[in-house]
C-alpha cells in the first residue's frame, strides 16, 4: 500500500497535467500571436528611432550657425518653400520638361 505523501504526489501531477492539456492549446495561440506582435513593435521602435536620429540632425542644421546649417536652411527653403535667391530669376512653364506638345 502507498503512502499518503505519494498519493498527494500523484495527484498533484495528475492535476498538472490535466490542467496543462486543458489550458496549452488556449494559450500557444495567444503566445505566437504576442511574439508577432512583439516583433513587429520591435521593427517599428527601430524604425522610430532612425526617423528621431534625423531629426535631431535636422534640428541641428536648423538651429545652428555654421555654413552647414546656413547651406541647409537655403537648401530647405528653397526646395520646399520655393524661395529664390537675391538676382535670380523664376521661370514658369507651361509643361514639364523634357515633354514636347502635340501639334
Amino acid at each position: 500500500m502507498r503512502s499518503p505523501h505519494w498519493n498527494a504526489v500523484f495527484i498533484a501531477i495528475s492535476l498538472f497535467l490535466v490542467g496543462y492539456c486543458l489550458l496549452a492549446p488556449l494559450a500557444l495561440p495567444k503566445l505566437w500571436q504576442m511574439r508577432h506582435k512583439d516583433s513587429s513593435l520591435r521593427g517599428e521602435i527601430a524604425s522610430l528611432k532612425k526617423q528621431v536620429q534625423k531629426l535631431n540632425l535636422e534640428a541641428a542644421l536648423l538651429i545652428g550657425d555654421t555654413r552647414d546649417s546656413l547651406e541647409y536652411l537655403e537648401y530647405v527653403a528653397r526646395k520646399e518653400h520655393g524661395f529664390i535667391g537675391h538676382g535670380e530669376l523664376l521661370l514658369l512653364l507651361n509643361e514639364p520638361l523634357g515633354k514636347k506638345s502635340k501639334p
